[in-house]
């Protein structure tokens, strides 16, 4: 493994160190805004370059000073941000799912296993992200498909496939368990609320302290994405392409109707910006659902994060092209081929764009990169 640092030479001498541990890993990529004297309409150069053999399918995720990142088979990376170099490396127990989601200091990792005879189960455990080193924790055994969402204080667990549902304090133990009996297909946070789409076509609100049901809805199409506009009220976009703003009581406030399942949903200002699978980009009013601009992408999204300036990165299947968009006029602001096709979603760093490919990570930036 080698980190390439553009436009200097490589360096050699740097510390890789193994963990091993008895852990488990699950991810969600967690970024930051990015510096706002970034200009992002320059020219945009290689900072690094890191190989790391072969990636899994997954979402990165940074705390801003480490990048981390899933390696096939078993493997989670740390690499520093500044110059791409391995600060440490964790064999792992078990096959990754996919997701390293960052609470507070520590990393919430998942994995999953056995077999089709025996049936898989997911275990967790909580990992101190500058060392890699796992705290105790009891394992909490689920399906295979699990995944870790909340904050700090609060994780909760969520089985897809079966829904079930499971509310943790700091330490891993169990505050709740609620069992939907249905796959779960959307997840967002209100408040101290959590938000769920099923496979029934329905959207069910729990209690975040005790996982009780407060609302349910039938939604007449299959929730794909949730975001909260407020305290009160959210919208959801399904997979025909619908996308609907509701209220508190779950009532609608207005509806329209995008080319394809709509795969994200996020808030810039008073504006909805949705991804959709028919390869293009929307903004919408968040108040009368009136489409503002659409920008045609080179094909569905993989995923996307926020830069500084109302300025987002998209990545996209089948293209080695990072494309920035002006979130408030869907206008082209920059582009950068890599030569290669990217693993997972981008991260935004104060310091530029951290790029998952296919054996290696690359970060970029303004022209300081090539002028340091």
């Amino acid at each position: 493994m080698r980190a390439i640092l553009f436009p200097y030479k490589q360096k050699f001498n740097f510390l890789l160190r193994k963990v091993l541990a008895v852990l488990v890993l699950s991810s969600v990529a967690v970024g930051g805004a990015l510096a706002n004297d970034i200009d992002w309409k320059s020219p945009l150069g290689r900072c690094w370059q890191t190989e790391t053999g072969e990636l899994l399918k997954s979402q990165i995720a940074s705390d801003n000073d480490s990048i981390f990142v899933l390696k096939a088979p078993d493997s989670v990376l740390a690499l520093s941000q500044s110059d791409g170099q391995i600060r440490w490396e964790s064999d792992l127990l078990g096959n990754l799912g996919g997701q390293v989601r960052i609470l507070g200091s520590r990393l919430w990792i998942a994995s999953y296993f056995g077999d089709q005879d025996t049936g898989e189960q997911s275990i967790f455990r909580i990992v101190e992200a500058s060392t890699g080193v796992p705290f105790p924790a009891n394992n909490k055994a689920l399906g295979a498909d699990v995944e870790i969402h909340g904050e700090a204080d609060s994780p909760i667990l969520m089985e897809r496939e079966t829904g079930v549902l499971v509310g943790l304090d700091s330490s891993g133990a169990i505050r709740w368990k609620r069992e939907l009996g249905i796959q779960v297909t959307a997840f967002a946070f209100q408040e101290k609320k959590v938000v769920v789409g099923t496979k029934g076509n329905s959207l069910v609100v729990l209690s975040g302290a005790d996982g009780s049901i407060l609302s349910q809805r039938n939604t007449g199409g299959v929730p794909q994405s949730i975001v909260a506009l407020d305290d009160d009220s959210f919208a959801v976009g399904d997979v025909r392409g619908n996308l609907r703003a509701l209220g508190g009581d779950l009532e609608p406030i207005w509806k329209t109707k995008m080319g394809g399942g709509i795969s994200s949903l996020e808030i810039y200002g008073d504006m909805i910006v949705a991804a959709s699978n028919d390869n293009f980009v929307y903004g919408v009013d968040a108040k009368s659902g009136r489409k503002i601009w659409k920008r045609k992408l080179a094909g569905r999204i993989i995923g996307s994060d926020r830069l500084s300036s109302g300025i987002a990165v998209y990545l996209t299947t089948g293209s080695d092209t990072a494309v920035l968009l002006d979130l408030a006029s869907g206008a082209l602001v920059n582009k950068f081929a890599t030569g290669d096709t990217f693993s997972g979603p981008p991260v935004a760093l104060k310091t530029g764009i951290v790029l998952p490919l296919e054996n290696s990570i690359l970060k970029i930036s303004d022209e300081r990169c090539e002028k340091k």
